[in-house]
């Protein structure tokens, strides 16, 4: 892959803001508020109604994208959606994104499976602190993928990956192929799964993201991780048009370890600007989550944030971006057989704004 001069130009123009913004409101209603736009008085109130009624029947709200700050309902979801979370370069926070968004889906009532897709490097098993038995590569050799689920303390569904082996790594197309379609089982036990791959743009990388209903691009307000993120970007949108496809695949961005709001969205508008100009597709800004010191040392106890410290501001900020997903990529119904799930936080808020 190339870029022509200007791509990299007008990513490495980012900057980070020098004043904090002022006079903000609480943490929750800031970040639910956040996902509106600007919109006029009564415009605003209709859309939070549109909100409120779509959390409560578990469906999604249908908006226009503003500035890249709403996320669209996703179109032609399939019963059982798969998220792919990925990354353009390594340690940008992706697979303890992956493990408390999985929580977070859980705790709203899903059933939830996390697949951790990092063929070789796999560690969402050591951030859950499980020490499994039976890994990613037995479905390789033959074995269900039902059976190497293991059941996790946020609870959700863990099948680990594999780790320190070279051939998994290097896995020929139809063995792969085969190891993607022998995962599509679990669809039948879970209302949403989750995939965490590896980092960069290598074939094992770009087949599990190909099979995805949707796919969250993590990036950081680095410099080597913008331009990173918008690489894979690229050769997303550039793989579906040599492919034939009428639309670019579903892809929203996602911004770890910002400073603050203000920051996520020079990072969200300069790729998104960049991605709008140079390949005619402007990526949906799917949330931001802030940098936080015990995200390091939850990782050291071997315990995810959901289940360490769940009530902690960044953990809100999951909570938020975990909404914005389940908003995006959900069927209005997912669970044959199960009560209808309960109104989120984030509902309940709204209601209480509007007076319901």
């Amino acid at each position: 892959m190339t870029f022509r001069p200007g791509e990299v130009l007008e990513l490495d123009a980012v900057q980070r803001p020098k004043v904090p913004i002022a006079n903000v409101p609480p943490r929750r209603a800031r970040a639910a508020m956040s996902r509106l736009g600007t919109v006029s008085a009564p415009d605003q109130a209709s859309r939070l109604r549109s909100m409120v009624d779509a959390l409560s029947s578990g469906g999604a709200p249908r908006t226009e994208m503003r500035s890249g700050r709403v996320v669209p309902a996703l179109r032609h979801v399939s019963q059982c959606p798969v998220v792919a979370i990925s990354s353009g370069k390594g340690g940008v926070g992706k697979t303890s994104l992956s493990v408390n968004l999985a929580a977070c889906l859980s705790k709203l009532g899903y059933r939830v499976t996390l697949v951790d897709a990092d063929l070789g490097m796999a560690n969402a098993d050591v951030m859950c602190g499980i020490t499994p038995t039976r890994r990613l590569e037995q479905v390789a050799a033959g074995r269900s993928a039902d059976s190497l689920v293991v059941q996790t303390a946020g609870g959700f569904r863990l099948v680990p990956g594999t780790l320190g082996i070279a051939r998994m790594a290097a896995l020929p197309d139809h063995e792969r192929a085969e190891l993607i379609d022998s995962l599509s089982q679990l669809e039948s036990t879970s209302d949403i799964v989750i995939t965490d791959t590896g980092a960069g743009l290598s074939p094992s990388v770009l087949s599990f993201l190909k099979a995805a209903t949707a796919v969250v691009v993590v990036a950081t307000p680095e410099p080597t991780s913008i331009t990173d993120a918008y690489a894979l970007i690229k050769c997303l949108v550039q793989q579906s048009q040599q492919q034939g496809g009428e639309t670019p695949p579903r892809i929203m961005l996602l911004v770890n370890q910002a400073k603050s709001h203000a920051e996520a969205l020079a990072v969200h508008d300069r790729v998104a600007g960049v991605s709008e100009r140079f390949l005619s597709y402007r990526v949906p800004f799917l949330g931001w989550v802030s940098s936080e010191r015990l995200v390091s040392e939850s990782i050291r106890r071997r315990t995810p944030m959901s289940v360490w410290r769940p009530a902690s501001r960044w953990m809100h900020e999951v909570e938020v971006v975990t909404q914005a997903l389940a908003d995006a990529v959900m069927p209005h119904a997912v669970r044959v057989g199960h009560t209808p799930r309960k109104q989120g936080t984030l509902a309940a808020w709204l209601g209480a704004v509007l007076g319901r």
